[in-house]
């Protein structure tokens, strides 16, 4: 369960990373739903499927999912300054955890190097109106094991993500193995808007923290089971 946590996290990482355009101004929203999970795992898949919600300005986004499994998370990136702002309600415990984008990002590419190779298959389908096209690519679990992701991306629209800079467009749905099952994540929205500088701001309520010191209190809290 906790290597499942993690990789959730990554994924809501990864695709935030992959939504952002620096020439667009407004929201885009993804779906995620889990796909041939294991029977054991079947009553756990509405806990796990999320909508996320990202409002993007300049160099700027702003990420927002809430789920009962992992809670209300609140991500704040600047990719100028190369900082990130997380912030998780837990159990009536907020906490924003603050750090450079490299350090945020090191449990992510654990579980998927930074420069992934992917292959297209040659298969194309529509979402949103743009073309997409397929593109496999293999990475190592948290556990070690190579597992394979779908990445259905689209030519049209800029790819700005310096951590996977290797797709020559913008990501628009994933699917991912983890756990013994697939989540799928998809685009569902693009809406140009105009997006005001408060919501890059630390929302009231969340203490400051670091990464270190967040590990410290769930290994804490599970020593207490």
């Amino acid at each position: 369960m906790k290597h499942l946590f993690t990789s959730l996290l990554i994924l809501l990482q990864f695709m935030s990373f992959s939504a952002l355009a620096q020439s667009f101004e407004g929201k885009i929203t993804v779906q995620s739903k889990i796909l041939d999970a294991p029977a054991e795992m079947e009553s756990m898949k509405s806990m796990m499927e999320t909508t996320m919600t990202s409002w993007m300005k300049g160099s700027k986004s702003r990420m927002e999912s809430s789920s009962p499994f992992m809670g209300k998370t609140i991500t704040i990136s600047d990719f100028e300054k190369k900082e990130t702002v997380t912030c998780v309600d837990m159990m009536g415990q907020k906490r924003a955890i603050i750090g450079k984008m490299g350090d945020a990002t090191q449990g992510k590419q654990q579980a998927m190097k930074a420069d992934i190779q992917y292959k297209e298959t040659g298969k194309t389908k529509t979402i949103l109106g743009y073309t997409c096209h397929e593109a496999l690519g293999t990475y190592q679990s948290p556990e070690g094991k190579q597992l394979q992701m779908s990445v259905w991306y689209s030519k049209e629209l800029p790819n700005r993500n310096t951590e996977y800079h290797t797709l020559s467009g913008m990501p628009l749905e994933y699917s991912m193995q983890m756990q013994g099952m697939t989540m799928q994540m998809t685009t569902t929205s693009i809406t140009p808007e105009s997006v005001s500088d408060e919501m890059f701001v630390i929302p009231a309520g969340y203490t400051p923290t670091t990464q270190e010191e967040m590990m410290k209190n769930a290994h804490g809290m599970g020593g207490h089971k």
